[in-house]
């Protein structure tokens, strides 16, 4: 029994060695760090299509608020998506600094983002109107869907700290406006 608790703590203390090794090493990895790394176009699709159907199972399950919330969430990455392809970011939508300089400094980025966008904060929030008059879909969603907007608008991350009652109606309306929404950007 002590040789085997011997062999186990041996094989323990050598795969540390290994994993402070080489964090220490490539500790300039965005991998091995805690820093947020670029939503990819793809990526952005998936998350809002399966917040969107979370949020249906949250209100089948009677979780009218956080149900409400996830709806929320697929608005704003779907918006996000479409900024992606409205200022030519090519892979995806950027989480810092760096990753927003790099596109400014293409050519598409240096026109597009000079006049329109300047700091990564504008677009880089949770606001949905502004992250809809970014998107380039401003117009059109408020001219086909009003009342839809008007419904969702109101809506923010701070949402999840809220103990109001939601009731089950008014979670299936924000549900319904979202998805008409999605399908109008």
């Amino acid at each position: 029994m002590n040789a085997v608790r011997r062999y186990i703590c041996w094989w323990t203390v050598y795969f540390l060695g290994i994993y402070v090794h080489l964090f220490s090493k490539f500790s300039s990895l965005k991998i091995l760090k805690s820093e947020k790394i670029m939503l990819l176009k793809e990526d952005l699709r998936k998350i809002a299509q399966n917040r969107l159907k979370d949020s249906n199972i949250l209100l089948q399950n009677k979780r009218y608020s956080a149900a409400m919330y996830l709806a929320g969430y697929a608005i704003e990455l779907m918006l996000k998506l479409k900024i992606c392809g409205l200022l030519r970011f090519k892979r995806g939508f950027p989480e810092n600094e760096t990753e927003f300089n790099a596109y400014k400094a293409t050519a598409d980025g240096a026109s597009l983002l000079s006049t329109t966008i300047t700091k990564l904060r504008q677009i880089k929030n949770h606001n949905l109107a502004d992250l809809l008059k970014y998107s380039g879909k401003e117009v059109a969603v408020l001219a086909r869907c009003p009342g839809e907007w008007a419904g969702i608008s109101g809506w923010g991350p701070d949402q999840r700290y809220s103990a109001r009652i939601i009731r089950k109606a008014t979670a299936a309306e924000f549900i319904r406006n979202s998805k008409i929404i999605i399908e109008n950007l």
